[in-house]
């Protein structure tokens, strides 16, 4: 039985790394010194080119020291051992767009949606404190909810400058303690 040769930190911190940066390089994420410059000066102004260039130069240079941190943690003696650990990192190269995918697909959902912000309300925070203040005032004069929104429905013109519909008062009064 031959005894493995004992390699020396150096030698797998090299070869570790040899290996974790061709794996980026492969699935390109490993980015140039100047990839940033590069980027900044691209003539192409859409911004959904600087989110995706910006974020695999993010995540080239977030990853890019894995290599070396491993030959830190792993304890790697024998040429066996390296070998072991090179054919994880082999395996992580299939593995890591797939999950890099499924993060940015997290991301995205996180991020408000194109096109602005949406519909904007049709009553200000303050006009609806003001309609629900107008409501109750019906509803203390025994009104009920329904003849109360119609009333002040009808009320709006004069009071706000423009037409409120009931169905908009009542969106209004149901979020009335939730309003400030």
């Amino acid at each position: 039985m031959t005894k493995s040769k004992k390699l020396s930190q150096a030698e797998v911190k090299r070869r570790l790394n040899d290996e974790w940066f061709a794996m980026l390089q492969e699935i390109g994420l490993n980015p140039d010194k100047d990839a940033l410059t590069k980027l900044a000066n691209t003539k192409d102004v859409r911004p959904e080119l600087f989110v995706v260039g910006g974020t695999r130069i993010t995540l080239g240079m977030l990853l890019q020291d894995f290599g070396k941190a491993m030959s830190k943690v792993a304890k790697i003696d024998n040429d066996q051992q390296l070998q072991d650990a090179v054919g994880l990192i082999r395996g992580a190269r299939e593995k890591i767009p797939t999950v890099i995918r499924k993060a940015m697909k997290e991301i995205r959902s996180t991020l408000p949606r194109q096109g602005g912000p949406g519909r904007q309300p049709k009553l200000t925070a303050i006009e609806a404190n003001q309609m629900c203040d107008q409501i109750a005032m019906y509803i203390r004069q025994n009104n009920k909810l329904k003849e109360a929104l119609q009333k002040v429905s009808r009320l709006t013109p004069q009071l706000l400058g423009k037409n409120v519909s009931p169905r908009t008062l009542q969106k209004a009064w149901d979020r009335r303690g939730q309003q400030n």
